[in-house]
């Protein structure tokens, strides 16, 4: 199994960063489209190999799709998603013990 690390984040930093620059509110996080490559959605890794080789490119495209084909059930530990509860936004990412402090 393998998790896309999307190599066009450039172009939503730009897009919000032009957003904040004109006075726009933006969230506090912007979640990009990733694609999940896993046993269970071998169909999907297949297309995108054929379309790279037809295509010559590096990396699966956004257009070609695939984001929502995703499934991975972590219910068991995270009841939640941040959309549904925005107040997991706020949580930290991790913990340690000792807990990091962070000068403000």
């Amino acid at each position: 199994m393998t998790i896309e690390s999307p190599p066009y984040y450039g172009m939503f930093a730009f897009e919000y960063g032009i957003r904040y620059l004109n006075g726009e509110t933006i969230p506090s996080r912007v979640m990009l489209p990733m694609r999940v490559y896993s046993v269970n959605n071998t169909s999907l890794l297949r297309k995108h190999l054929q379309l790279m080789a037809v295509h010559k490119r590096d990396f699966p495209l956004l257009e070609w799709g695939g984001q929502a084909e995703l499934s991975v059930d972590c219910s068991e530990y995270y009841p939640k998603n941040w959309i549904e509860d925005p107040s997991l936004e706020k949580s930290p990412a991790f913990t340690t013990n000792p807990p990091i402090k962070i000068d403000q």
